[in-house]
């Protein structure tokens, strides 16, 4: 028999901890908690979109690809290294962050893919293309497809003068604590 003063029956107005998410490729996907029971979350620290409290925002960075002509090879152990860490560091933030190589010479049809096939709320373009004026039209490409294939995204830049996650969080703030 159901005790409805029992702190974790269903109906009870109780708090039961239900798993909200499973990963599948990367992603973090949420399922409905079982019926009569409200979920506890441990995401509250988790960037969200506002008004969803179960969808955390997922940023693709975009960049030249490490063995691109226009970066040393010297600079190219330092820049894996920096961009490893940045990923690592985003993700323990709480965003969904991919980091997508794309030059003029190999195209941007995986990038369009990627806008076409998984969710995106921000793409960040990478110093390397943002810093090169010979590349303002290979740019100007990455934001027409953003524009077209994921149209509510936010385009952000980074110039090496602004820590990363503080351009995401101009955006996307992280909860109130």
């Amino acid at each position: 028999p159901s005790d409805p003063e029992s702190p974790n029956q269903p109906g009870s107005g109780a708090l039961e901890w239900q798993p909200a998410s499973r990963s599948i490729g990367g992603l973090l996907c949420h399922q409905a908690p079982a019926a009569g029971v409200r979920s506890v979350s441990s995401t509250s620290d988790i960037p969200q979109l506002p008004g969803d409290t179960h969808m955390p925002v997922a940023i693709f960075h975009i960049g030249l690809p490490l063995d691109h002509p226009s970066i040393p090879a010297e600079d190219r152990p330092n820049l894996t290294k920096r961009l490893a860490d940045l990923q690592q560091k985003m993700r323990a933030a709480g965003y969904v962050y991919e980091i997508i190589h794309a030059s003029p010479e190999s195209g941007l049809e995986a990038f369009r893919n990627q806008l076409r096939t998984q969710p995106c709320q921000g793409v960040l373009i990478g110093g390397g293309v943002l810093g090169n004026p010979t590349l303002s039209y290979f740019m100007e490409q990455i934001i027409d497809a953003t524009h077209e294939l994921a149209p509510q995204a936010k385009i952000m830049f980074f110039s090496h003068s602004v820590d990363v996650r503080t351009t995401v969080e101009r955006w996307f703030p992280p909860p109130s604590r």
